[in-house]
């Protein structure tokens, strides 16, 4: 048998990969260019605007792109901050 510690989920404060959380409403409403490596910044959609967070994925949000008017959901390592 196992220990009820073993069958929960770990949260962001015990799982260093998941630290520091990084609170999602913080970054609404800015604006944002996404990083010249991503397949979107080179096909033209640069900047956009951060709508919110996506609740499940800590560090993923959902940015309104400004050239092609779609919604994408991009980690925070793939955007910059203005």
């Amino acid at each position: 048998m196992s220990s009820p510690d073993a069958t929960r989920k770990s949260t962001h404060k015990e799982n260093p990969k998941l630290a520091p959380y990084i609170e999602p409403s913080q970054f609404d409403g800015r604006r944002v260019e996404l990083h010249p490596a991503t397949d979107r910044w080179m096909q033209g959609d640069r900047f956009g605007t951060i709508l919110g967070g996506v609740r499940s994925r800590p560090g993923v949000f959902y940015v309104h792109l400004d050239r092609s008017g779609t919604t994408a959901r991009l980690h925070i390592d793939n955007l910059i901050l203005q």
